[in-house]
């Protein structure tokens, strides 16, 4: 990353941080064996968590160029839980929300986590998803500014995830 742009210009302020936390960025970016589209989900379900306008705003974009259908991100931005996921999408859709809105994963989503993604699969998921809550934190660190963008905004929400 550049470390002129947030959050990098925050890292950069702790060299030895920065030089890990870029190396975990490189890695849970282009290192697991996630398609784009699965990585770009696990993000834009942690700009959700964190209301980062940030992230989502950047990530909106990529999740597109993934192939990834719209809708998805809508209803995330929305509050709900969209329609049309395939199996994998709601897979890491359940592993990640459940984390996030009841602080426990479901026996049946984690084994079916396992079954498809492997156990190294799903520390990558909750890696990714962990690391764009220090991104965001760095962030608002930063007091991060983005441009507009053709994105659907992030709703104002009690609960992120609801059941």
């Amino acid at each position: 990353g550049n470390i002129n742009n947030p959050p990098f210009k925050v890292y950069i302020r702790s060299p030895e941080f920065a030089l890990h936390a870029i190396g975990m960025s490189d890695y849970l970016r282009w290192g697991t064996k996630f398609t784009p589209a699965q990585t770009e989900l696990v993000i834009l379900l942690a700009a959700r968590q964190w209301d980062s306008g940030y992230i989502w705003h950047a990530h909106y974009r990529l999740a597109k160029n993934a192939g990834m259908d719209l809708k998805i991100p809508a209803a995330i931005a929305a509050g709900t839980r969209p329609q049309g996921m395939s199996e994998d999408q709601a897979l890491l859709y359940d592993l990640i929300t459940q984390s996030y809105r009841d602080h426990k994963i479901t026996d049946a989503t984690y084994n079916a986590a396992v079954a498809k993604f492997g156990e190294k699969g799903v520390v990558d998921a909750i890696g990714l998803a962990s690391y764009y809550g220090i991104t965001a934190m760095a962030l608002i660190a930063a007091n991060a500014t983005y441009p507009e963008g053709d994105e659907p905004k992030l709703a104002q929400l009690a609960q992120a995830f609801p059941k």
